[in-house]
């Protein structure tokens, strides 16, 4: 039976307990980073532009806008598919989701600027490269903080 500690959002997670949560993360993550990607490419000439006259790593500042703005997307589809949550604290539980990103917000931006600097990896690469590094760190930031809201008892 699935204990949902007074929580009204019933994550997908809690209804189909047989899914491992990380299975669950991947699934919330993957329709996150393609929102982050569409929307990394409709703003890429204005920040990369932006960003290349005040002499940054355009691809680095472009990646900072795009994950620092898909939280609060990531916030509502993970409170709906991994973690659950309350309708009535969204949005302050988002205010929780963005101190538990930021340390995402520091490793990736540092990890994608080392990436753009070396040319390891480069264009679409490096970019989901660099996605799929900082899903794993987060998701262990975020089971962390969810922790009192366990919905199920399979981690």
């Amino acid at each position: 039976m699935t204990e949902l500690n007074g929580r009204d959002i019933v994550p997908l997670s809690a209804q189909y307990p047989q899914v491992p949560r990380i299975g669950w993360f991947v699934v919330s993550g993957g329709l996150g980073d393609v929102l982050m990607f569409a929307l990394s490419r409709l703003i890429a000439g204005i920040v990369g532009s932006a960003a290349t006259s005040l002499h940054l790593d355009a691809d680095t500042a472009v990646w900072l806008v795009c994950f620092s703005a898909s939280i609060s997307w990531r916030h509502v589809l993970h409170a709906h598919l991994v973690f659950g949550g309350q309708r009535a604290s969204l949005v302050a539980d988002m205010v929780g989701t963005y101190k538990g990103y930021i340390l995402g917000i520091l490793f990736s931006t540092a990890l994608r600027w080392m990436v753009a600097k070396t040319e390891i990896l480069t264009g679409n690469i490096a970019f989901f490269a660099v996605l799929y590094t900082t899903a794993l760190f987060n998701f262990a930031v975020l089971s962390r903080i969810n922790k009192a809201g366990t919905v199920s008892k399979q981690d």
